[in-house]
Order: structure tokens, then sequence, then C-alpha cells
């Protein structure tokens, strides 16, 4: 009977640390990631500057194991980067953002083993009033158009230079062509 009761014990000695350790791991913070729409909204919420911030997800885009997803926090542009990992779960790497305006832009750096020159993102509230960019890189002039009053994701790919070194000049216009002062 002694036997018995010390099995017993046992027994209940395991599911209670069964138990405990299960209800340990539950409460612990889990990894975030970017898989999918409603886990890139969490991982954008646990950044302090992004808490309780309504979140509205533009455009996602891979490139190669980077995933860029645009968005407005809180209707301010911003955007988040994921990087892929071995196990093909996209991990964050950064955010930049919320800009307190209604157009921003954000130089990207893809993956430079991949080859892929910069890339700057612009993204809009419904509020923006930019129409037009006169982008000068290194002494090409690159023009680039934006549909008003959207909210907006657009990507340009910069021109492959020497030595990966940039000069920028910006020039910002309104559906009437007039210019603008830097978007704010």
């Amino acid at each position: 009977m002694n036997r018995k009761y010390k099995a017993n014990g046992f027994i209940l000695a395991a599911v209670v640390l069964l138990a405990i350790l299960i209800i340990y791991t539950s409460g612990k913070d889990k990894q975030l990631y970017g898989n999918d729409n409603e886990s890139v909204i969490k991982a954008i919420q646990s950044i302090d500057s992004h808490r309780n911030a309504e979140v509205e997800l533009l455009e996602t885009r891979d490139m190669g194991d980077d995933r860029y997803v645009a968005f407005l926090a809180n209707n301010e542009p911003a955007y988040i980067h994921f990087r892929r990992n071995n196990k093909g779960n996209y991990g964050m790497i950064d955010s930049e953002g919320p800009a307190a305006y209604d157009f921003a832009d954000f130089l990207i750096h893809p993956n430079k083993q991949a080859g892929s020159p910069p890339q700057f993102l612009f993204v809009s509230n419904e509020r923006s009033e930019v129409a037009k960019l006169e982008l000068s890189v290194n002494d090409e002039t690159i023009e680039q158009t934006f549909p008003v009053g959207q909210k907006k994701a657009t990507w340009l790919e910069l021109p492959k230079t020497e030595g990966d070194s940039y000069r920028f000049d910006y020039k910002y216009y309104d559906e009437a062509g007039s210019l603008l002062n830097p978007p704010n």
C-alpha cells in the first residue's frame, strides 16, 4: 500500500510540474513576426512609438529575404522592415516613423549582396498635396507623380552609381504645378 501512495504522489507531482511549466511558458512574450497582416500589425503596435496606434497597412514589398511594409500609424506615414530567418519567419529589424507629415520619404537600402540599388519609399495620407516630385540623383533628374488625396505607398528605384555614393535634391509640386515647400 505504501508503494501505491508513492506512485500516486509521483504522478501528482509530475502533473503539477507540467501544469506550472505550461502556465510559465504560455505567459511569456512570444516572438512577433511579420508573416501576415495580423502579425505585422501586432509587431508595429509592440513598438513604443506605435503603442495603441491605429494602424493601416498600405503595401508590403518583399525583396529577397527582406520585407518592407508601408503603413499609416494614426494616419502618419511610416514603414517597418522585417528579415526572413532560416525557419521562414519574418523577424522585425527596424521601423521608421511615424512622420508628423502628410507625405514622407524613406530611403531603403535593400540587401547589398543582391546588388540592388537603394530605393525611395514615399508614403502619403489623404491630406497630401504632393502631385509630383523632381528628384536629382547625382545630376540625373527623375520625375515621379503621386495621386493627390489618397493613402498610398510609392516606390522609386534609384539608378546605380559607382561607389554607391548618392547626392539628392528634391523639388515637390502640387496639382497646379506650383512648387511646394518640403512636404509636411
